[in-house]
């Protein structure tokens, strides 16, 4: 048996039935049989904005899983290179398929030194490292006028690498403002940085979690 919710309006007496489907269901039949009714829900704590065969969310039982995996089991067991892997192509990678991967993204790492450079100097010292960490991520679409084609699953996974290959070297550079170095493992990128301050150079390294 399908299960539903009936939905009654007070004023008319009419009712619609509406099919539960993966835990949820379709906001379009009620809004066509209530028309001109808003329904409020602050922080969209019980709206999905779409179906996704990535994300599970229970927040009342505190779970959250990627493709079925469960955060803390990937934040445990798998590096950040493995759970993008994971996120993008619906299973954890290979050995092989690991070293393409990272190898793909390392390619794609660098930032245009640069328009880098020019947007970090536009922010005084005491800038918040998230407004320049965003400034830098839409600056970022700029250079890449062929990433609106987004209909188009060659360009959409092509730009997909980008973002991730890029987004870590950006936040180090937002945070440190200074370069981070390539690495293999985009979370050592993010993680060690150098900087010069008055003509020496200072390396620092913090441990991932």
């Amino acid at each position: 048996m399908k299960e539903s919710i009936t939905i009654t309006d007070n004023r008319s007496g009419e009712s619609i039935e509406i099919p539960i489907e993966h835990g949820g269901v379709d906001s379009g039949p009620w809004t066509k049989f209530l028309p001109g009714i808003w329904f409020k829900d602050e922080g969209f704590a019980a709206t999905a904005v779409t179906n996704s065969s990535i994300t599970y969310i229970d927040g009342g039982a505190g779970q959250l899983e990627y493709r079925g995996y469960r955060i803390e089991d990937l934040a445990k067991k798998s590096t950040f290179t493995e759970v993008a892997y994971l996120l993008v192509h619906g299973e954890l990678p290979t050995t092989s398929n690991l070293e393409d991967w990272n190898d793909q993204l390392a390619k794609h790492a660098h930032l245009d030194d640069q328009q880098n450079s020019n947007l970090l100097k536009a922010f005084n010292n005491h800038s918040h490292p998230m407004g320049m960490f965003t400034a830098g991520l839409a600056a970022l679409s700029t250079l890449y006028p062929d990433a609106r084609d987004v209909e188009d699953p060659e360009i959409r996974q092509k730009h997909v690498l980008n973002a991730i290959a890029k987004v870590p070297t950006l936040a180090a550079s937002a945070a440190l403002t200074g370069v981070a170095t390539l690495a293999q493992n985009l979370a050592k990128n993010f993680l060690t940085w150098k900087i010069f301050v008055d003509g020496f150079l200072i390396t620092g390294c913090a441990f991932p979690i």
